[in-house]
């Protein structure tokens, strides 16, 4: 029999004992189910009977705690108390319908229906007061409550023992099936050990004739051979042992022959390791499995442009990585180099960094394919250089820039097609000075036959660091030149660059603007550019020009007009032309200020006949106002009579004020002290008001401590409800507590009412005080007002008293005033005479200009004047009123005109 099939025979034997373990154990595991399912649900109507006794005792808590709050009327715990007997309610009929649904018994089932009645009555017994709207109608069915409480306890007690002891019967049942099970699989379980060794001991027999050696012996031969010791000692033996032997000779022979082939690899390796060629190498499976110093210094330096194509690419991981995460289409690569049998190219772009690759098959003396080497190059940089230049020579040839290239020995070898249009249009003018030239043929000339001196332009080309500016006049045509030198990164000059720009146009229009330019500044502003010959940015140069030398002329004409006429007096002339910006400016300027001289000399010609007709009124008035004078110096006199008996009227009356107020001024200090005096007493009343309100709340704070001691009896009553027996004594202990902290809330009510009595008499007597205060505060406030008003009264008296003195001073200099008026009419009268001359002197001065609207004055002689005999007159010296005036009043024009010229005046 062969060692596989004394396996499988001993592995048979196992599983048919360890089947009769499962199927000896299985068949307990029916009523070992049985068993925890009835377990579970004893234990489930055990805790939901303990469950449902302490609800019950909870919603009595909350009926006892409802009864409370009727008592004290506290809205709150009122509402509280039925938001603990709804989830009572709810709990324990949830527990009821859990423990119908877990019975296991007809006993318990019959128990369970029996309690059904005495919960309903005991919930709508609770309900019932807690649906109670007054104390004294919640005391009227609290006995049924208690009764139905009771009822329901003791059927909760026969229940819940009930279950416990099914419970205990339940544990009992479970303990015995365990012990039978127990001893089931003991026995079947050494039986299948026996049986076990049996076989293991016939099966090891049969291995050891198999093996030829102890298992031990094979594996230290084993190790030995794996790390490649093949010179020990092995003695004959058949089986296994044997076939080992034959096996350590085999790998001896084996192990030579690598040897000699591993020298040739590391010939090999090492002339790779050192290359500058970069080299990676594949397996079959196109797993890299060698790479070279130079392929992994490059793809290093590359690392971070082939991350933007490949992100998770590790120059220093590649080892063991497949190849086709470098590709895009990796099957493609792998039909490709499969079919290898010559090297092939390929261009590989990775990021911005392009290699160019070499890659060959390795084959073996059969063909078949052990693998693929690769070999990288960079190629980047070399690309990019490419690129640049093309890029740098289509830019060359495609701007309008003109440029010509020459080598070291300063032969031309390019002109881009710029530099060639430049030189051809302006051919014909450098003929004039260098007849053999030719456009078309100066590819491979020398630049010197442009220069009189070659030898100068070499040398200055030569020693370019930098752009070189120059310019250069072939006939007719005018060249700016920039020259430099083309060196290379060791400073050596591989050639020049010049940049021609035809500039004749610019030097013609220069040369036509600096003469227009040279006639303005002396004043000829006839001269113009010519526009022959000209076209683009020159044509519109000139046009510009021309137009604004053309305006600047025709302002300055209007101008001249406008000032040639006023020079004559003609103030009409005006810039009629509509001209634009600045220009518009100064001809409004200009127009605005002869319009503005114009104006005034109307305005002086339009016054000067103002005031001569004004002097006119003047001098008449003046007369008139001599002979008023004199009426009203005779009136001041006699109201200066009039105010000596009334100063003397208001000083009595000043007198008698004064002692008005001395009296109320007494008056209003008896009553301030009398304000006084019921102010203190007020302050008194508050005190003894603010103790009195410091007692009520003590006797408060007392109510409310007896009414927490009450409800802290309570909740000890309902503690020792639920307690039973043990809590009895406590509930008595409590009963007796509630039972005085009601008498003393009793007796801190009444001593609060007392104080509360107490404390409204004193605020009215206190009410009272504050009245009389306010009445007397009333009283001083009216007798200051009475004193302050004599007082005002006293004082506007002596303000009348001087204030008459001050008119009677008043009306004494208005007397003297009146006198001197009368003087000075005299002398106005006689100024206005003299003015009147200045005034013809001025129309004849200003009848010089003609202004628009001319106004036509005509100069009166002085005989024409009217005079008054009252302008000789000299001013008379002080003396009675009546002899001041003079008689020069009679010698004036009538009353009539003398009235309205006084109205104007």
């Amino acid at each position: 029999m062969t060692v596989k099939r004394s396996l499988l025979l001993v592995g048979t034997l196992f599983v048919v004992i360890f089947l009769i373990i499962l199927v000896s154990l299985y068949s307990q595991t029916s009523v070992v189910h049985e068993n925890e399912i009835r377990m579970e649900r004893s234990v489930k109507q055990l805790r939901y009977t303990g469950d449902m006794d302490m609800r019950h005792d909870g919603v009595r808590g909350s009926v006892y705690q409802y009864l409370l709050a009727l008592q004290t009327n506290d809205q709150q715990m009122q509402a509280d108390a039925k938001d603990v007997f709804s989830e009572h309610k709810e709990k324990i009929t949830e527990d009821y319908r859990l423990v119908s649904e877990s019975v296991i018994s007809e006993k318990l089932t019959g128990l369970v229906q029996k309690t059904e009645p005495d919960l309903k009555m005991f919930m709508r017994s609770s309900e019932a007061v807690m649906n109670s709207r007054t104390y004294g109608e919640a005391l009227n069915r609290l006995e049924a409550f208690n009764q139905s409480f009771e009822d329901l306890e003791v059927s909760l007690a026969v229940l819940g023992d009930t279950v416990l002891e099914t419970y205990r019967g339940i544990s009992s049942d479970v303990k015995a099936d365990v012990n039978s099970e127990l001893v089931t699989v003991v026995t079947v379980t050494i039986i299948g050990i026996l049986l076990g060794v049996g076989i293991l001991f016939a099966f090891g027999r049969k291995l050891m004739s198999t093996l030829g050696a102890e298992p031990a012996m094979l594996s230290r031969i084993a190790g030995e051979l794996t790390a490649g010791n093949y010179n020990q000692e092995l003695g004959e033996g058949q089986g296994v042992f044997g076939s080992i032997r034959e096996l350590r000779d085999q790998l001896k022979a084996q192990d030579e022959r690598d040897r000699v082939q591993m020298i040739e690899m590391t010939r090999l390796k090492q002339a790779i390791e050192t290359t500058a060629s970069a080299i990676m190498v594949a397996d079959e499976e196109f797993n890299i499995v060698y790479m070279n110093p130079a392929v992994t210094r490059t793809l290093k330096d590359a690392q971070s442009e082939i991350r933007k194509r490949v992100p998770q690419f590790d120059a220093d991981k590649l080892l063991g990585q497949n190849i086709d995460f470098f590709h895009k289409n990796p099957a493609h690569q792998r039909q490709l180099l499969q079919s290898l049998t010559t090297p092939y190219d390929a261009s590989l772009s990775l990021g911005d960094t392009l290699f160019d690759l070499t890659a060959g098959a390795i084959r073996d003396q059969n063909n078949s394919i052990l693998g693929y080497v690769v070999e990288w190059r960079n190629v980047t940089q070399e690309r990019r250089a490419e690129v640049e230049m093309t890029r740098l020579q289509q830019a060359i040839e495609t701007t309008s820039t003109a440029l010509m290239v020459a080598d070291e020995n300063f032969n031309i070898v390019y002109m881009n097609p710029s530099v060639t249009r430049v030189l051809k249009a302006a051919e014909n003018e450098i003929r004039k000075r260098l007849p053999q030239f030719n456009a078309d043929e100066l590819m491979g000339q020398n630049i010197d036959f442009f220069h009189k001196n070659p030898a100068h332009q070499r040398q200055l080309l030569t020693q370019l660091k930098a752009p070189h500016d120059a310019s250069l006049v072939l006939g007719g045509s005018h060249f700016d030149l920039t020259a430099g030198a083309i060196r290379d990164s060791k400073d050596n000059i591989l050639g020049f660059v010049v940049e021609w720009r035809d500039v004749t146009d610019q030097v013609k229009a220069e040369s036509e603007v600096e003469k227009l330019v040279l006639a303005a500044r002396q004043g000829d502003l006839k001269e113009r550019l010519p526009m022959e010959g000209k076209e683009g940015f020159f044509l519109k140069l000139a046009e510009g020009l021309n137009e604004f030398v053309q305006v600047v002329d025709d302002v300055l004409e209007d101008i001249g007009d406008v000032v040639s006429k006023m020079s004559k007096g003609d103030l009409s002339g005006r810039m009629d032309t509509d001209y634009d910006g600045q220009y518009a400016n100064i001809a409004n300027s200009v127009n605005g200020s002869v319009e503005r001289l114009n104006g005034i000399v109307n305005q002086l010609l339009t016054s000067t006949e103002s005031v001569r007709a004004a002097n006119q009124e003047i001098s008449t008035g003046n007369n008139q106002l001599s002979e008023r004078t004199e009426k009203q110096s005779s009136s001041l006199e006699e109201t200066a009579s009039s105010m000596e008996e009334l100063a003397s009227n208001v000083r009595n009356t000043a007198d008698n004020s004064r002692q008005a107020d001395q009296l109320s001024n007494l008056s209003r200090d008896s009553a301030s002290k009398g304000g006084e005096v019921i102010k203190r007493t007020v302050s008194s009343m508050a005190e003894i008001n603010e103790s009195s309100r410091k007692i009520a709340e003590i006797i408060s704070v007392i109510d409310d401590i007896a009414f927490q001691t009450n409800l802290l009896a309570l909740n000890a009553s309902v503690e020792a409800a639920r307690a039973g027996e043990q809590g009895r004594g406590f509930a008595v202990v409590a009963t007796e507590v509630r039972n005085l902290a009601q008498r003393s809330a009793t007796s801190a009510k009444e001593i609060k009412e007392l104080i509360e009595d107490s404390v409204k008499k004193v605020q009215a007597g206190s009410d009272l005080v504050n009245e009389s205060g306010t009445t007397l505060d009333d009283i001083i406030a009216n007798v200051k007002k009475v004193s302050d008003l004599i007082s005002d009264i006293a004082a506007a008296t002596e303000e009348q008293s001087s204030g008459i003195d001050q008119i009677n001073r008043a009306i004494s200099e208005l007397d003297e005033i009146t006198q001197q008026n009368a003087a000075l009419a005299e002398e106005t009268a006689s100024s206005a005479e003299s003015s009147l001359d200045s005034v013809g002197q001025m129309v004849q001065v200003m009848s010089f200009f003609q202004a628009s609207g001319d106004m036509s004055i005509s100069v009166p002689s002085r005989a024409n004047l009217p005079r008054s005999t009252a302008a000789t007159s000299a001013p008379k010296p002080k003396g009675n009123s009546k002899d001041k005036m003079t008689s020069a009043a009679a010698k004036s024009a009538s009353p009539e005109s003398g009235e309205d010229d006084w109205e104007v005046f």
